[in-house]
């Protein structure tokens, strides 16, 4: 006759495999994972979400991230062509054309004008860089009023872009964070 005390005193067996059974199937993942992402694009471990989470914890802050991930969208030629083409496409349809002071928001950054009667560049359109809101057009206006540049935004100017085809795009004040991937490009962040 078994006593009670013996069953309830008796341990269980422990499978010694089950850590390497975790480590294994944490491998797998992994390489899924890996494979996975390498056909999403060439920026994809980057702005992955281990990526992210990685590079956050190496001290670069979420709007670093997005200004960078923009750059590398602008390092494509095709992308920085298109983004060209369309801004200058605007400018051609301003040319002339003068921008009441009265609806012209002098911001820290630099004065602009909200455009929403324009498309954002079918290059960028798509991009969804802060929140996944799509891109908000303004126009970059100089101080007679004129239109000098234009200015992609996302997320009411938490990332945004300004470009002056043909010009150099302005140093801006006020940013968290800015890099210019062209002469005539600067992507900038305004909150960190």
């Amino acid at each position: 006759m078994v006593a009670v005390a013996d069953l309830i005193l008796v341990r269980p067996r422990t499978n010694l495999r089950t850590p390497y059974k975790i480590l294994l199937t944490l491998g797998v993942i992994g390489i899924a994972w890996t494979v996975y992402t390498s056909f999403q694009g060439p920026f994809a471990f980057k702005r992955s979400v281990p990526g992210r989470v990685a590079r956050f914890v190496a001290g670069k802050p979420g709007a670093v991230q997005w200004v960078d991930h923009l750059v590398d969208e602008l390092s494509q030629p095709a992308t920085v062509a298109a983004l060209r083409a369309w801004a200058a496409a605007v400018l051609a349809a301003q040319h002339g054309s003068e921008v009441p002071t009265a609806g012209v928001h002098y911001l820290d950054l630099l004065p602009c004008v909200e455009a929403t009667d324009i498309a954002p560049p079918q290059v960028l359109a798509q991009y969804r860089a802060v929140l996944s809101l799509t891109p908000e057009t303004y126009l970059h206006v100089d101080t007679a009023g004129r239109v000098a540049g234009v200015m992609l935004s996302w997320g009411h100017l938490r990332l945004g872009l300004v470009v002056v085809p043909g010009g150099h795009a302005p140093t801006l004040q006020g940013t968290f964070y800015q890099r210019q991937p062209a002469p005539d490009i600067r992507v900038f962040s305004t909150q960190s």
